[in-house]
């Protein structure tokens, strides 16, 4: 059982990225019989930022929604604690889901989208924001969507023309 599920084929195996501890990690042949297959994040690689940006964190990351572009497997997360009042969502790469593959590994691309509460939430609830990645006509990477209330602090440029999710200037959405 998973919460949160995306879902992606890569050759013949199809792989899930769950919430949970590192972002759980399941692979199967035939969308049948699951098999475990570890983490995004161990305890020892979790990005220094999320405990930084956002107090209290565990290393429970939420809602991840992946997709591939270009050779690429973007990979976005909610970042939250509970009753902090801000969450993130942050970006991960690799070229490859195998884990025998050569060149398998997860790569921090930092936060891409930062919501801010003050004074807190609907019935003293944090904010809730899930990614999930809108395509344009071309098929690249545009932009990551969620929902939460409150404010939503996005990057002025959130990919440049090869999908990198680019740091820098935010602006505000309310």
């Amino acid at each position: 059982r998973v919460h949160d599920p995306c879902m992606i084929k890569s050759g013949d195996r199809y792989y899930v990225f769950s919430t949970g501890k590192g972002i759980q990690i399941k692979t199967s042949d035939d969308r049948v019989h699951w098999r475990n297959a570890g983490r995004v994040f161990s305890d020892s690689t979790l990005p220094a930022w999320h405990t930084s940006d956002i107090p209290h964190q565990d290393g429970n990351l939420w809602a991840p929604d992946i997709q591939f572009f270009h050779g690429t497997y973007y990979l976005y997360y909610a970042v939250s604690a509970w009753m902090n009042f801000a969450s993130t969502i942050g970006l991960v790469t690799n070229t490859t889901l195998d884990p025998a593959a050569p060149g398998y590994r997860w790569v921090d691309r930092g936060p891409v989208i930062e919501l801010r509460l003050r004074g807190g939430g609907e019935r003293g609830e944090g904010p809730r924001v899930e990614p999930r990645l809108a395509e344009d006509l071309v098929e690249l990477p545009d932009h990551a969507e969620g929902h939460a209330v409150g404010r939503i602090e996005l990057p002025t440029r959130i990919a440049d023309e090869v999908g990198v999710v680019a740091q820098g200037e935010h602006r505000a959405a309310e």
